[in-house]
């Protein structure tokens, strides 16, 4: 049955012209219930050109929310004819219903109007066809201006912060003002900068200390990913800053970012060194409302104490007593083996060929 109504849904789609001026509503109603039944993650259509929507917001209108059966569709496709000709739809796990609805669509940069439409018609998230995930309408959009501190270049927590960031970046649930890499060796710099790049964020700026710890240990050696080239000896990965670019300091890009910033307006992730943020002295009392630190600790330690923290105990004491606030720290097992996609830059920088490699880079 379920062969059927893939080639159903395929034979649907290689029809030209297939458009709402030569097919019935009757038969665009069945062809919908067809796609639902082969896509039970969701879609969305536009029923003018029968082609899923690659950019834009969508929202569903609260008048056809409850239509979970064959036989609301018509109902659904009548109400997306007289409105934007978008239909959607989704299977509840819970409940194994496959809900149809009729949705408004809005531009990418119009994601408040959309939170606010979609909490008019009581909808609980917000659709992005460009970047396929759903945005929660259920939170207030708080001007959160983020400076990540980390020690990027040996453990995986520093690249899944990242990632994360640049996710609510997207979202525009934060803005990352800028990162700043504890580990001294510019590769771990340039390692960021080809997160930045593949993120579709080049332009975030990068600080690199330069008067560090010295030759901190390595768990996990991805920091020469920026150097990663293909069997035909190209770079794997885009980066802002070239072979011949030079990082600022990274107490400078404190001081340079926190004096851009109004008071208290700036939060501070550190999950690294933080032999940075000492040197920042008055920007950091004036600028920063509060701060957050994670640690990791070994997978046979007994103990969460920060090994970071531990190993610059004099920039970590003297940065913890100049926050203005306290300081929340959580601390998680690290080394647990997790999944990633086979494009991803760290993934693909280890298994590539390398060339050449810079012996100078530890």
């Amino acid at each position: 049955m379920k062969r059927l109504l893939i080639f159903l849904a395929a034979l649907t789609f290689a029809v030209p012209a297939f458009s709402q001026q030569q097919v019935s509503d009757k038969d665009l109603a069945t062809a919908v219930w067809v796609i639902g039944q082969t896509m039970p993650e969701g879609f969305t259509l536009d029923l003018s050109t029968m082609t899923y929507p690659k950019d834009g917001l969508y929202v569903s209108y609260k008048e056809t929310q409850n239509s979970f059966d064959r036989k609301s569709l018509p109902a659904v496709i009548k109400h997306a004819h007289a409105h934007e000709n978008i239909v959607g739809g989704w299977r509840d796990p819970d409940t194994g219903l496959y809900y149809f609805d009729s949705n408004r669509k809005f531009a990418e940069d119009q994601l408040a109007a959309a939170v606010e439409f979609a909490r008019e018609n009581g909808q609980h998230t917000v659709y992005d066809a460009k970047l396929d995930i759903n945005v929660k309408s259920n939170y207030e959009q708080e001007d959160i201006r983020v400076i990540l501190d980390c020690d990027m270049g040996s453990s995986t927590d520093d690249l899944f912060a990242l990632m994360m960031l640049y996710r609510y970046m997207d979202m525009k649930r934060c803005t990352l003002l800028g990162v700043i890499v504890d580990r001294m060796d510019r590769a771990n710099a340039d390692a960021v900068d080809v997160m930045n790049n593949y993120y579709g964020y080049p332009d975030i700026p990068i600080g690199l200390e330069k008067a560090g710890v010295e030759a901190p240990h390595v768990y996990i050696p991805y920091h020469n990913m920026a150097y990663a080239r293909s069997v035909d000896a190209e770079p794997l990965f885009k980066r802002s800053i070239g072979d011949d670019g030079e990082y600022m300091d990274g107490y400078k890009l404190y001081r340079k970012i926190l004096a851009q910033q109004p008071d208290k307006s700036v939060t501070i992730a550190s999950i690294g060194f933080v032999t940075s943020s000492p040197a920042c002295s008055s920007p950091v009392r004036t600028s920063i409302p509060r701060s957050a630190a994670w640690s990791s600790c070994s997978a046979r330690s007994r103990t969460s104490i920060a090994w970071a923290a531990c190993s610059a105990i004099p920039s970590s004491t003297t940065t913890t007593s100049r926050r203005p606030s306290t300081s929340p720290s959580s601390s998680s097992n690290c080394g647990r083996r997790t999944s990633t996609s086979s494009s991803r830059p760290v993934r693909s920088a280890i298994r590539c060929t390398t060339a050449p490699r810079r012996s100078s880079r530890t």
